[in-house]
């Protein structure tokens, strides 16, 4: 049987970046092929497709805080109080998920799934962040010195947190929102013969 549709993506997230990029354009693609042909998928449906294309999938498929379990696709929404101002440094060169998970490096025991929710439920953005962690960081910074930099860059400038996002390469930082604007450009001026850099701003709302 032929295919019935041609897709075209036009990527704006960075390839192996740390984003999630492929994975929310797959889950868009599950979303938007069930509503061309009427719905005929439920949620429990669409999300054991999205669950076999790939662990993160599932999430993109309704894209708000949630608690990962398992191999991270049993998800279980959770509410985030706080209004979360983000600074984004995407360094332009990529690094493999199979690569970070082979050299991950646990260096801290992670906080405990009590105290997160606890916190996500804080109307405090620095409480949020100072629970902030990333296993895969810790070998993804030791190979990538300029990652590294970028990160304690973030924090001298006067960033809550900053890691790796994912299995890397892009850093992001919790800032207070007075300095968003000047963080974002001090790391862009900082960093501006890396010419691939790529800085946003961003903003993660309150849900309930």
């Amino acid at each position: 049987m032929p295919p019935a549709h041609r897709i075209l993506i036009e990527k704006r997230i960075p390839i192996a970046a740390g984003l999630g990029g492929g994975s929310s354009d797959a889950a868009a693609t599950l979303l938007q092929l069930n509503a061309i042909h009427g719905h005929p998928l439920d949620v429990s449906a669409l999300h054991g497709i999205a669950s076999a294309i790939g662990a993160d999938v599932p999430f993109f498929l309704n894209p708000r805080p949630a608690l990962g379990t398992g191999i991270g696709t049993e998800l279980k929404p959770l509410t985030l109080a706080a209004k979360l101002h983000l600074v984004i440094a995407a360094p332009g060169f990529p690094i493999t998920a199979k690569w970070a998970f082979e050299h991950c490096k646990i260096q801290h025991a992670a906080p405990s799934l009590e105290d997160i929710v606890k916190q996500m439920e804080s109307t405090d953005p620095a409480a949020i962040a100072k629970l902030a962690q990333n296993d895969l960081e810790h070998a993804i910074l030791d190979k990538f010195p300029l990652l590294a930099l970028i990160r304690e860059a973030f924090l001298t400038m006067g960033a809550t947190c900053a890691h790796v996002s994912g299995s890397g390469p892009t850093i992001y930082a919790i800032v207070p929102p007075e300095l968003q604007e000047r963080i974002s450009a001090g790391i862009q001026t900082q960093f501006q013969s890396l010419t691939t850099l790529s800085v946003h701003s961003s903003t993660i709302n309150p849900t309930t």
